[in-house]
């Protein structure tokens, strides 16, 4: 008996890997509200990327190491205590959930 309910436990996992998965930015996740901005002191803005530093090289971000800092002009602030610019840090790529901004875009 208790092997028909590991094979059932093991049968259900596999079958359902969005529960699995070890990034937690993983595509099912974005397509949602973003769990990370729970708290009201989070810096919630639209802007526009004025420099970066240290991102990662166009086709080439698998085994990119480090953090890249990209400096936003802030446009629009939805959290209070925004200044006029901020530094946002996001990983290079891999494995690590890291977001890639392009210089003069606005997001």
């Amino acid at each position: 008996m208790a092997s028909c309910v590991r094979w059932i436990v093991a049968l259900i996992i596999c079958s359902t890997p969005t529960f699995v998965l070890g990034c937690s930015c993983a595509e099912w996740v974005a397509q949602r509200a973003c769990p990370l901005m729970k708290d009201s002191n989070e810096a919630l803005f639209a802007g526009t990327v004025l420099a970066a530093e240290n991102p990662p090289e166009p086709g080439t971000l698998r085994g990119q190491v480090g953090q890249a800092r990209y400096t936003f002009r802030i446009e629009e602030a939805f959290s209070a205590g925004i200044s006029r610019q901020i530094d946002v840090y996001s990983g290079r790529g891999g494995a690590d959930c890291s977001v890639h901004f392009r210089v003069g875009e606005r997001y």
